[in-house]
């Protein structure tokens, strides 16, 4: 069986590719957060599994420094490899996870753009011209045909017909339209024929204000968030001050060791990433839906989650 002291080093070669590669950019945030003292998760993170890889190297090199209550019964100091390289590859998955979650949200954002036509009918005296839908301009009188999709937002002229707007509400039946009705971009025409009027086009068209809301709030930071960075701030701050009120340096040494790898154990960012990412893009895509400025939370609230209104 191998040695404590030869699995040490072997802790040490595992553990190197993880720190200074895979999750270096961690004590890159850590060290920005603590120049600017703006302290963070990050900052807890870089100082908890820092301090222990640091430590662990010491214990693994001047052996003969630490007095005996370090030390296990074969003479060897205790090494934190394993649970710094644990912590930093959770906090990855972590991060994984919360990109992911972003990139499925993107994925949402180009499906929604998808919605709308990049075409227009356009009468002019009477007669149908193909524009483009950058050229359509307020008060615009549009001619929409069987199947096709509605380029901007307006209110029905002439014609009746159902109107797919199951992008907008979710309700998959066609809702039936009369000439003074209003009718959104993106919703799809039922089988006949009607002219409309534009109302709202470009960035105005309540299509473009769903997905710059989307935008919006995949790019926000949801409260619990911005509370757990906030807590961890004065958390750090004060585990640091309560090390440094020891009486012996090696106590206060040891001290600082512990705390620092046991609050980076109680690390929350982790947790709430996997806990929040998997319903983000939901989230998002409600808090679009919804069409209310607020956070990604109370979106999800509002709006349920898929299936419970079925």
């Amino acid at each position: 069986m191998m040695s404590r002291t030869y699995w040490n080093w072997v802790q040490l070669g595992l553990s190197v590719p993880v720190v200074f590669y895979a999750t270096w950019m961690f004590f890159e945030r850590a060290y920005r957060s603590v120049v600017t003292w703006n302290l963070n998760m990050f900052t807890l993170i870089g100082i908890g599994a820092g301090v222990a890889w640091l430590f662990s190297v010491g214990a693994l090199l001047f052996p003969g420094f630490f007095p005996e209550q370090f030390k296990s019964h074969n003479g060897t100091v205790y090494v934190y490899f394993e649970a710094a390289t644990v912590i930093l590859t959770l906090v990855l998955l972590g991060q994984l996870l919360e990109a992911r979650a972003h990139g499925k949200t993107n994925s949402a954002i180009k499906e929604l753009l998808k919605l709308a036509p990049n075409n227009a009918t356009k009468l002019v005296d009477g007669k149908e011209k193909i524009v483009s839908l950058d050229e359509v301009q307020e008060g615009d009188v549009l001619k929409v045909k069987p199947g096709e999709k509605i380029p901007v937002d307006g209110v029905i002229k002439e014609g009746e017909s159902a109107v797919d707007e199951s992008m907008i509400s979710g309700e998959p039946l066609p809702v039936d339209k009369k000439a003074g009705d209003k009718v959104s971009s993106g919703t799809i025409n039922g089988n006949r024929s009607f002219t409309m009027t534009a109302e709202k086009v470009g960035t105005d068209t309540l299509l473009s204000q769903i997905i710059d809301m989307v935008n919006s709030a995949s790019r926000s930071r949801a409260p619990i968030q911005k509370l757990a960075d906030r807590i961890s701030g004065y958390f750090c701050a004060c585990c640091c001050s309560d090390s440094n009120n020891n009486r012996n340096r090696m106590g206060c040494f040891r001290s600082g060791t512990c705390l620092c790898i046991c609050f980076c154990q109680c690390d929350s960012r982790t947790d709430h990433c996997v806990s929040m990412c998997p319903g983000a893009g939901h989230a998002d895509v409600c808090y679009g839906r919804c069409g209310q400025r607020g956070t990604i939370w109370s979106a999800d609230q509002e709006c349920g989650s898929p299936g419970a209104n079925e």
